[in-house]
């Protein structure tokens, strides 16, 4: 089976300590004061774990995204590439 690569889209910005918490799923913060999650997530049931952790903190769901991993990565080094400031 193969994963799928999601995108979450947190308000405000979560703390790194919170990182590993989300194991596999790598944190960014936005200049938009909101968290972006992004990673692979192997099957449904492991996406429904982490959308209950989302909830167990107290976080506002801004979006959930399954989007085609390559296009992702390739607009996010457009946007944070070194020429771009914060």
């Amino acid at each position: 089976m193969s994963e799928s690569f999601y995108v979450i889209r947190l308000r405000g910005h979560l703390s790194p300590y919170w990182a590993d918490w989300f194991e596999d799923m790598t944190l960014l913060h936005t200049p938009e004061s909101e968290t972006l999650l992004y990673g692979e997530i192997v099957d449904q049931p492991a996406l429904h774990g982490l959308l209950i952790k989302v909830r167990d903190l107290g976080l506002t769901l801004l979006a959930l995204n399954c989007v085609h991993k390559q296009d992702f990565l390739l607009t996010l080094r457009e946007n944070t590439g070194p020429d771009k400031t914060h």
